[in-house]
């Protein structure tokens, strides 16, 4: 998988980081499935990021 993370600057001047991750298709609706997260600092992105890939592949996001 290629790295979502993007950076972005609020209106204080101060950047944060956020990612957005393609979970697959519904099956019920047939939308695609994505989860959006923001307002991390660069490692806390990487990290989180990381351990929601590991919930998606044990199963364990819904």
């Amino acid at each position: 998988m290629k790295d979502n993370i993007k950076s972005y600057t609020k209106k204080d001047g101060k950047t944060y980081y956020m990612f957005k991750l393609y979970l697959g298709m519904d099956s019920e609706t047939g939308k695609q499935i994505h989860v959006t997260r923001r307002g991390f600092l660069k490692k806390e992105a990487n990290l989180a990021l990381a351990q929601l890939r590991v919930e998606v592949s044990k199963g364990e996001y819904k």
